[in-house]
């Protein structure tokens, strides 16, 4: 043990004994917990890329492994008003999650029947005007390759001037 004097936050010296021996142990067992969370991480990583192969989505992969470990009332709260806040945008309208939770809230047949007019006018306020995906043009630098698309904000690709 030797006493060593240091600054700590605030600019004051502390004075006091630090055991080295302990101080070196605790700094060892960090690092050696540092390695075996990388090599977790590692595992993990490979664990999406199958699951990516096999035809999985990785995102909804990660989204659905943080929904188990929620607590299943918390779970069920979070449902319970992300299902309200779609069923006020319109979002449940006209499919099977959406006809269920209607009959579960007391829809009838004749509620569900005008669902497609409703489906319309969402989708029509939702509606974004402009080119559809397929329509969006290439742009290409002199090397041939792919560029990003200008944006309107005045950002602009590597080989692209910018926007005026």
């Amino acid at each position: 043990m030797a006493k060593r004097t240091s600054t700590i936050e605030g600019g004051k010296d502390f004075t006091g004994p630090i055991n080295d021996e302990a101080l070196a142990r605790h700094v060892a067992q960090i690092e050696r917990h540092q390695e075996q969370r990388a090599a977790i991480n590692e595992k993990i990583a490979q664990d999406y890329k199958d699951a990516r192969s096999a035809g999985f989505t990785p995102r909804l992969l990660r989204r659905i492994i943080s929904e188990r470990r929620l607590d299943p009332d918390t779970r069920a709260e979070q449902y319970a008003l992300m299902e309200k806040m779609r069923r006020s945008l319109n979002m449940l309208v006209g499919t099977p999650l959406g006809d269920a939770a209607m009959r579960a809230n007391g829809a009838t047949d004749e509620d569900l029947a005008q669902q497609p007019a409703d489906l319309a006018q969402a989708r029509a306020t939702r509606a974004k005007p402009g080119k559809t995906f397929a329509e969006q043009p290439i742009h290409r630098g002199r090397s041939g390759r792919r560029l990003r698309v200008p944006r309107s904000n005045g950002e602009h690709g590597p080989d692209l001037p910018p926007a005026a």
